[in-house]
């Protein structure tokens, strides 16, 4: 029986990875990688002189910005039909802070970044 369980996980585990490759290949792969799919956004995101690209795989850019007291991250994920975008930031005596987005594969970067940027000014207007 459990022999029976862990066979059946596995062929779903299997099956689950191979549509994600595929899902990866047509979404991204085609594209020229994630770093030239979502250029704009990776462009926005590292505006900062401070700003770094630390990690890139294939479904995913870290790019963190460190400064003195302060330092942010933003990670793009690519997921099936959809790229999330987070926002992690320790602004030192303010505290931790954290943001995400979830955007259709199809939405345009310049709707992201809009959606992106007014998201951190307001959550900067309350803050302060």
């Amino acid at each position: 029986m459990i022999i029976t369980i862990l066979i059946i996980l596995g062929i779903i585990i299997f099956f689950f990875l191979k549509d994600r490759d595929k899902s990866l290949e047509n979404q991204v792969d085609t594209k020229g990688g994630i770093r030239n799919k979502y250029k704009l956004l990776v462009e926005f995101l590292s505006n900062h002189p401070n700003a770094n690209i630390t990690k890139i795989t294939r479904d995913y850019i870290k790019i963190d910005c460190i400064m003195q007291t302060t330092s942010a991250t933003y990670e793009i994920l690519q997921n099936f039909n959809q790229v999330e975008v987070f926002w992690y930031s320790n602004l030192g005596l303010m505290g931790q802070h954290k943001l995400k987005w979830s955007f259709n594969s199809n939405t345009s970067q310049e709707q992201m970044i809009e959606k992106i940027h007014k998201d951190l000014n307001d959550y900067e207007e309350r803050l302060f």
